[in-house]
Parts: C-alpha cells; structure tokens; sequence
C-alpha cells in the first residue's frame, strides 16, 4: 500500500528563450577559450533572471567538459545556493552527478579497495576537503585532493617505500589519493573503524 508521500514537484530545468540565447551564447565564448566571458554571461542571468538551477548547471557542465570538476562544484555552489535543499527527485540525475561529481575514478576505486575503504565516504571526504582541486592548498599548508601536510608526506612515502619525496608531488591525484587513502585507513584503525569520530 502507499505511505502517502507527497509527491515531489520536479524542478523545470529547461531553460526560458532569454536563458537559452545566453547558454548559445556562453557555449560559443567557450568553444573559443574565453571561459571568464563565457561564465560572466551565465552568472549576470542567474542574478538577473532566476533559473539559478538551469544556469549553474550549464555553468558547471561546461567547467566539468573541460576537466575542471572542482569549478563546475564551485559554480553549483555559489550559482544555486539551495541545491542541498532541493529533493533528489526534483532534479536529473545529471545535476547530482555535476553537484556530487567522482573524478579519479580509476585511483579511488583502487585504493579504497586496498585499505578497505568506502568508495563514496572518499569522496564525499575529497568533496569537502578539496573539492576535487587537486592543487588545493589550505591555511595549514596541507595540499592536493585529501588535503595531505607535506610532513604527513614524506613520513607515510618513507613507510609505503614510494622513493624520493617532494611536495609537489601531492598535487599528482594518484599519488595524493595513496597516501591519503592510507593515512585515513591508519586513522580510522585507531578509532577503531568509527568514521563518524
């Protein structure tokens, strides 16, 4: 039997006529590398003529076609602020899947496998660390996409016997994503597995 549930009134993600002119438009400064332009023209709508939902989607699948996905996060971000608010129905799952992208695929899957780690808690933790900017530098000068400090570096490069070590090799994904995975399977081992310490 049904429990009742209201139904999710869908967010309408095609865009007005002025909209779609101004995604031809940005589409066009971007096929031609003037990618500030190209964004400026999508944002100016967003504040003038609503449709945040439609515009920051645009915005972030453009940024994500060009390898960027921590700018098309950063636009959905600062373009539809109320994205978290909006239920998982009421949008494509294109949408999700440029609000909560998965970059590095290919080096999460296998070392979230080798420590024992859940594929998507990596992420969501990289989402909030870095935002999947893999030359992210914090306040605390920790670096790359799990935001490692170059002391916490060279130490676990030492105990994983991964040769030379220099800083700037955390901005490699790969090698980030090692470490980090490493490091946070030692973490969670001394807390005994409560990834919600």
């Amino acid at each position: 039997g049904s429990r009742g549930a209201a139904k999710v009134e869908r967010l309408d993600f095609r865009p007005t006529t002025a909209n779609q002119r101004r995604i031809s438009r940005s589409r066009l400064l971007s096929s031609a590398a003037l990618f500030e332009f190209a964004e400026g023209e999508l944002r100016f709508a967003a504040r003038e003529d609503g449709q945040p939902h439609v515009l920051a989607s645009e915005l972030a699948r453009q940024a994500s076609a060009r390898g960027a996905p921590d700018q098309a996060l950063r636009h959905i971000k600062g373009v539809f602020a109320d994205y978290l608010s909006t239920p998982y129905e009421a949008a494509p799952a294109e949408f999700w899947r440029l609000a909560f992208p998965l970059p590095f695929r290919r080096s999460l899957e296998r070392y979230a496998k080798i420590h024992r780690l859940d594929l998507y808690l990596l992420a969501g933790l990289i989402r909030q660390e870095s935002e999947f900017n893999v030359r992210a530098v914090s306040r605390a000068n920790a670096r790359g996409l799990m935001q490692v400090l170059p002391s916490v570096g060279r130490s676990l490069a030492r105990t994983l016997k991964t040769g030379a070590f220099r800083t700037s090799m955390l901005f490699s994904a790969d090698y980030n994503i090692r470490l980090g995975t490493y490091y946070f399977r030692f973490l969670l081992d001394q807390l005994d597995g409560f990834e919600e310490a």
